[in-house]
Order: structure tokens, then sequence, then C-alpha cells
């Protein structure tokens, strides 16, 4: 048993390196999605966020990762979560891209293993590092804003910490909002366009137009004021943020290549073969009520700031919920092993190995190719 884990984790590992060395050979998108933080687009300053900080948070989400996973699973199945973000083919496009939500994810990665080391009574390492993750998440993206009331919230109703532990992670939550709010005052034209680049639910031409239409033909018809009650801009967004949340809480979004990464490759964000450890270890998660099991209903409100941009889904922000993903997976999967599930550890494995060596293969071949012809239609 300790061999086959020794070899896997060198696998993955291999896969790792291997398809980020791939895709920034073959495929011409190295940086493209560079952009500035949003600290610098409100103080006015045209700096990106650098290329080498995005690659190496990705390093170290993989080893936290593995630290939360050893905390929430064990020593024996902790290995698994750091294998299967190792071969996902998600990060690696967005890596590649330097999209922010890389370092992003490192931000609610250490936010999550501070609240884990609260919990173990671990108060000063624990506040740090969670300190350190809402500081990374509120000044690299204006989004993250609306998700912290909601992880506030979360941990209050879930009373995960009493009145008085909450006073010290307060105090330092104060502490690091209190310059990004005085600089929302200050350069509030800049705060504007910050909102309009990263908030585009309520940007669609298409709310008008449907809102129009349909006040209209219930004009036509006799029923002028049942248009003005039915269908406005509150409804109409309320159908929109409603749909948006079920397609991400979809497995449908994730493990097939039906929305394309980047808008171009047909690579699923995760493989297919790890939705039967993470069907498996939902449904046994909620059975078993594991000790940490409600921590994972606080990375919720990490779908935010994908539900709030008008083009859903968004695979570039929902790469915030993927370590979700990954732990319920692994612990799926863990859970296969103790049960002796046989027949299903061989297909998820050889779906796994299908896909990983397909991909490898797109990603030389037909994936160069497609992103050519996406570039060439978008022009």
């Amino acid at each position: 048993m300790k061999k086959l884990k020794v070899l896997t984790i060198i696998l993955s590992l291999i896969f790792f390196v291997a398809i980020r060395i791939l895709i920034f050979r073959f495929i011409p998108i190295e940086g493209l999605d560079l952009s500035s933080p949003f600290i610098a687009d409100l103080l006015g300053k045209g700096v990106t966020t650098p290329y080498l900080l995005i690659v190496l948070s990705d390093v170290v989400n993989l080893f936290l990762i593995w630290i939360i996973a050893r905390k929430f699973l064990g020593n024996n199945y902790g290995f698994l979560a750091p294998v299967f973000y190792a071969i996902s083919p998600w990060p690696a496009y967005l890596t590649i891209d330097g999209s922010i939500f890389i370092f992003v994810l490192t931000g609610t990665l250490l936010f999550y293993l501070g609240i884990m080391l609260m919990e173990e009574k671990r108060k000063f390492l624990g506040v740090s590092l969670a300190s350190l993750g809402v500081g990374v998440m509120i000044y690299s993206n204006l989004s993250m804003f609306f998700v912290l009331p909601f992880l506030i919230l979360g941990i209050y109703f879930g009373k995960l910490f009493t009145k008085k532990d909450c006073k010290f992670p307060i105090t330092i939550l104060i502490i690091l909002m209190l310059p990004i709010v005085l600089l929302s005052l200050i350069h509030r034209n800049n705060l504007r366009g910050d909102i309009a680049k990263n908030i585009s639910l309520f940007d669609g031409v298409g709310l008008i137009n449907s809102v129009n239409t349909f006040r209209g033909e219930a004009r036509n018809v006799g029923y002028p004021h049942l248009g003005i009650l039915v269908e406005n801009k509150i409804t109409y967004l309320g159908r929109r943020v409603i749909f948006n949340a079920l397609t991400a809480l979809s497995p449908y979004t994730y493990f097939t290549q039906q929305f394309k990464l980047l808008g171009f490759s047909f690579t699923p964000p995760i493989f297919l073969g790890l939705l039967i450890p993470c069907l498996y270890g939902l449904v046994s998660l909620i059975n078993k009520k594991h000790g940490n099991y409600h921590l994972l209903w606080l990375t919720l409100p990490f779908l935010i700031p994908a539900i709030l941009r008008e083009y859903f889904p968004d695979l570039t922000s929902l790469i915030l919920i993927l370590p979700t993903i990954i732990f319920i997976s692994a612990w799926g999967m863990g859970e296969l092993i103790r049960n002796r599930k046989l027949a299903f550890i061989v297909i998820t494995v050889f779906l796994i190995f299908l896909q990983g060596v397909t991909s490898i293969y797109d990603i030389t071949t037909r994936e160069p190719i497609r992103y050519r012809e996406t570039i060439q239609a978008n022009k």
C-alpha cells in the first residue's frame, strides 16, 4: 500500500509539471489574462500581477491543499487531495494563462487553513493565516468583498467560535479593510471602473430588452400592471442569480467539456473519472457527518464572484470552488477504498488514465488549432 501511495504521488507530480509545460509550449496563452489587482486599480496604477507570482501560487496551492487534506482526511488518504489537484487541467490552464484567481485561490486556502487551526485552539497561527488569506482575497479582487460578509455569517451561525474568540480576528479584519474603505471613498471613479469590470450581471442588454418586451406584450392584451409586477429588473436578476447558482452546483459544469476552458479548450476542468468518488464522498459526508464536514459549507460563498458575471459559467472565477470538489472527491475515494468498492475504483482510475492521456495528446495536437480558430472567430 505504501509503495502504491508513493507511486501515485510521483506520477501525479509528473503530470502536474508535464501538462503545464506542454500548455506553455504548444498553446500561446502565456500571461494573456494577466491583470492588475484591485488595490492597483483603486489607486489608478497600471500594475499587472507578476506572472511568476501566479506560477508560484499554483505550487503553493498544491502544498496548502495537502496540509488541509491531512487535517480533514487524515494521513492515510490525505495525499489524494493534492493528487487530484495535480491531475486537474483546470488550474493548469488558468496558471499558464496568468489568471489572478490562482492567486486569489491561495488566499481562500490560507483562510480555510486558518479557520481549521483556530478550531484546534492554535489561535495565533490560525488568525495570522486567516488574516493573510483575507488580505490576499480583498486586495486582489473586488468581488471578494461580496464573499466576506457571507463567510462571517457562516462562521457566526455555524457557531464555530465563541464571542470571546472572535474579538481578536474581528479587530484584525477591521484593520485590513480600513485602507480599502478609505481609498474607495477617495478614488470613487476608479472604484466604479473596477465594479464595472468585475460585476457584469447587471449590464446585460438582454435585461432591458426582455423586460420591455414582456411589458409591451402584457399591455397589448390589457394587463399593463401585471407586466410591471411580474417582469422587472428585480425578478429578472433574481432568476439569473438562481440559474447561475444552480449551474455552479451542477457536476455537468466541472466534469464535462461543455463549458470550454478559456473559451476554446475541449479539456474538461476536472476529469470525469473523479465524478464517481465526488458523488460517493458527498453522500458519505452528509450521512456520516464527518467532524470537519461543516467547514465545506464555508466554501459556498466563493461561488459569488462567478455568479455576479453576466456570461456564466465563468470558469476563471469558479476555480475558487475547486478545493471543495477535490476534498469531497478525496474523501469519497478513501471511502471507496475502505469499503472495498473495487469496481468503482477500477472505473475511476481507468477514466482518469484515459482522459489524462487524451488531454496530453490534445494539448500537443488539436488544442493549438482550436485556440487559433477561436481567436480568428473573435476578430
